[in-house]
């Protein structure tokens, strides 16, 4: 019989391996980033409503919930946006690389939300972390420079999804984790669709007809399903461990995006991401 670690372990394994796809369909889209978020998140949030509703993961809302629940889907929609900007301004590896240096920009702005003291430890993983990430980015290019409007993307989405982890603390404390997400990705859609109105109405939204089956699958299988087992993790094992494994996200990526995209992996791709996964698993027994 498998045990209960076992199978929190199996979830978030299979979560990271589901989430490393994303940014490969940024790669394999014509369709601009505000336009697959877009459908991404319609998607999305119609089949994380329906499970919510059948569980009953929606009822007796607070109004002080939904300000929070509406600020943090805010965030997660821009966070999105400029994931996959950057991504289609770099490479897929360059995207999940933020990604996995999510735990450690956490790490360093955690004190200013919460009053919590630095320590030396955490300040060099942070400073570690980030010359990870941007040895990563600097590889990815011949000449060894960063595309500006690249570099801005990327570290606005990293700081954007550590906001959002920090301030989603509460919210998936008091309510369970699949109804917070549904209400957080309406309002990101609903936030998408006035900037498509407002902000990008010389961007093309339709997708073609094989785009349309990249949308379903994202917005399904690579979202709704991937986030809900990584959410059912934490009742098998610790959010510590369950960030471990999502951290082999890099990996995943780096071979897939070597075998269908040619990416570059130099030694200094191979070098920044040692040091991003050190410092992130290091940073997981610091607050384990």
């Amino acid at each position: 019989m498998i045990s209960n670690h076992t199978k929190g372990l199996a979830y978030s394994h299979i979560a990271a391996l589901l989430l490393s796809f994303p940014a490969l369909f940024a790669k394999s889209m014509q369709l601009a980033a505000p336009a697959i978020i877009f459908w991404r998140l319609l998607v999305a949030g119609l089949v994380l409503l329906l499970v919510a509703h059948l569980q009953g993961h929606l009822k007796y809302i607070t109004r002080e919930q939904w300000k929070r629940y509406m600020l943090t889907g805010m965030i997660m929609a821009i966070h999105w946006v400029c994931f996959f900007e950057a991504i289609q301004r770099s490479t897929a590896i360059t995207g999940q690389v933020l990604m996995a240096a999510v735990p450690l920009t956490v790490l360093a702005i955690e004190p200013l939300f919460y009053g919590e003291k630095y320590t030396w430890q955490k300040s060099l993983l942070s400073i570690g972390g980030f010359v990870g990430v941007m040895l990563v980015i600097l590889s990815q290019s011949e000449d060894m420079t960063i595309p500006l409007e690249a570099m801005a993307y990327g570290l606005a989405s990293l700081l954007g999804v550590s906001a959002f982890s920090l301030l989603n603390r509460k919210n998936v404390r008091e309510r369970h984790a699949i109804g917070v997400m549904a209400i957080q990705v309406s309002i990101g859609f609903l936030v998408v669709g006035l900037m498509r109105i407002f902000l990008f109405t010389d961007i093309n939204f339709t997708p073609t007809p094989h785009e349309w089956g990249l949308i379903f699958l994202l917005g399904t299988v690579f979202t709704a399903v991937a986030h809900t087992l990584y959410s059912a993790s934490y009742k098998f094992i610790s959010v510590q461990l369950a960030s471990v494994a999502m951290n082999l996200e890099l990996l995943y990526l780096a071979f897939m995006a070597y075998f269908f995209f040619s990416e570059p992996v130099t030694w200094v791709t191979i070098l920044g991401s040692i040091i991003v996964l050190f410092c992130a698993f290091s940073v997981s027994r610091i607050r384990s």
